[in-house]
């Protein structure tokens, strides 16, 4: 099992042009970084809609 994620390790992440770049953007790595996290702040999730 991956160990979990840095709050400060997925910030960096979140600078790759594989997570902010349309044109680079890499479904792969974002999906690290959610599962990442998730995994930092269990519980309900909006994905940012504030509902």
């Amino acid at each position: 099992m991956e160990q979990a994620l840095s709050k400060e390790r997925l910030e960096e992440m979140m600078r790759d042009p594989r997570y902010h770049d349309p044109l680079k953007r890499d479904s792969e790595w974002v999906r690290r970084i959610e599962d990442g996290f998730r995994s930092l702040y269990p519980g309900r999730h909006d994905g940012g809609q504030g509902r």
